[in-house]
């Protein structure tokens, strides 16, 4: 829904002034927001009607008529599932949130109904690494041609993005590069349009975004092409927009849990204070999948190495907007040979 925003009204208006704003929209839902965008809760004429036989008036705060626990949707569910979560409902409308409670955007059943419009925004994929933690698998092919079954990583990367109707490529390349140019070629066979960014010398991470011309001033999004994930990019781009930011790093959490007891000491640090037993430590980790707006890409020189982790640092500390996104479904960075026979096992799953 590209104007879901008019269907958003502050939690400190009147019962009249939604009245009002139902009365122009033909979509005949609210969804009722704190200035911060928290969600309050959503509206409709049945709440209304149900509000002024309960014997409130027309004076009164719209969060005295509001469904404040309507059905929600994560921002990691596809449109198949959040038809089923509708359909099942008898919902119109839902409104997704992020793990916050902050609204990202509202979907309706018409929209998720047809199929998922065309984005114009460009994805790059980072696929030009010499994956050389793999040892064997990668001496004779590049990480992203490694299949899953029957198709290459990248293809299952691609494919995943054309369900959310992205179809701009751009692949930077290098190792054994011409294996993957040979396979995807312009993109035609594969529904889309492919532009190649051709590394003459490794670049690192975001170097190569320096040979990119943007197509548009649209978010780009940019992912290692050893990333298999289930992400809702929708949602990712729905959320740098909302925000209004110049770059977003999708995080993951990872735990880790220390093998062993650990001594706390007293304030001091001479005598024991305590023990505790292997405890977990969770961190929000770099999930290598980025939103960055086209104007960002100016920042990186040009034609040399550059790393993902110095462009942000540098965006950071030129006072630009950057941004996280939680990833919460499925993500599995492919870095060893372990790592690729978990994505086999996971594949034949249907990444679960």
């Amino acid at each position: 829904m590209n104007k879901w925003h008019e269907l958003c009204l502050k939690e400190n208006v009147s019962i009249y002034q939604a009245l009002e704003k139902l009365n122009v929209t033909a979509e005949k839902f609210l969804v009722i927001i704190s200035e911060d965008w928290h969600l309050k809760g959503t509206l409709t004429d049945g709440d209304i009607r149900r509000a002024l036989l309960s014997g409130l008036n027309v004076n009164d705060s719209i969060t005295k008529a509001i469904n404040q626990k309507p059905i929600i949707a994560s921002q990691t569910l596809r449109h198949s599932e959040l038809h089923e979560l509708m359909k099942g409902n008898g919902i119109t409308h839902v409104p997704v949130i992020d793990e916050k409670g902050k609204l990202i955007r509202i979907v309706s059943l018409k929209e998720v109904v047809s199929t998922e419009p065309k984005k114009e925004n460009a994805v790059v994929l980072m696929v030009g690494g010499l994956g050389s933690r793999l040892g064997d698998l990668t001496a004779n092919c590049p990480k992203p041609m490694l299949k899953l079954g029957d198709k290459p990583i990248l293809e299952i990367i691609i494919e995943n993005f054309k369900e959310y109707g992205f179809h701009h490529f751009f692949l930077s390349v290098n190792y054994k590069s011409e294996m993957i140019e040979s396979y995807f070629g312009d993109g035609t066979r594969h529904g889309i349009d492919i532009t190649y960014i051709r590394e003459r010398e490794r670049m690192g991470t975001a170097g190569s975004l320096s040979l990119m011309e943007p197509i548009n001033d649209l978010p780009i999004i940019v992912m290692n092409g050893d990333v298999l994930t289930k992400v809702n990019f929708s949602s990712l781009i729905d959320y740098h927009e909302t925000n209004e930011l110049d770059a977003c790093i999708c995080t993951f959490r990872h735990d880790y849990q220390v093998p062993y007891g650990v001594i706390h000491f007293d304030g001091e640090g001479e005598l024991v204070d305590r023990i505790e037993e292997k405890p977990i430590h969770t961190s929000l980790v770099n999930a290598g999948i980025y939103s960055l707006n086209p104007k960002s890409l100016l920042l990186i020189p040009k034609n040399t190495f550059y790393d993902m982790p110095t462009f942000l640092d540098k965006m950071i500390m030129e006072k630009k907007r950057v941004g996280t996104f939680q990833v919460q479904d499925y993500w599995l960075d492919i870095g060893r040979s372990d790592d690729f026979y978990r994505a086999e096992a996971d594949y034949k799953n249907k990444l679960k």
